[in-house]
């Protein structure tokens, strides 16, 4: 039931998480990046479903990088990169 938008700049990659089923913000999830499957950062969704991490470091490692979301419940969701960057698009 969790879904995810980014957006990113040079600085930071922007992550908004909403119920699929009631489509409202979900707060206090659990957000976590991956790059090149190291670790890159780890956030928590405010009240408007919103946090922050470190932008993903190598615009050539959007293919080996992945954001997951959980929250307490165990309930997960996974954005992959490779297959959701639009090139020219942040």
């Amino acid at each position: 039931d969790l879904g995810i938008t980014t957006k990113s700049d040079n600085q930071y990659l922007y992550v908004w998480i909403n119920s699929l089923s009631k489509a409202e913000p979900k707060q206090n999830v659990s957000v976590t990046l991956y790059e090149r499957g190291a670790n890159r950062g780890n956030c928590r969704t405010d009240t408007d479903g919103f946090c922050q991490l470190p932008a993903i470091s190598d615009k050539n490692s959007f293919d080996k990088s992945v954001l997951v979301a959980e929250e307490d419940s165990g309930d997960k969701s996974f954005l992959h990169f490779n297959e959701t960057h639009i090139e020219g698009y942040s």
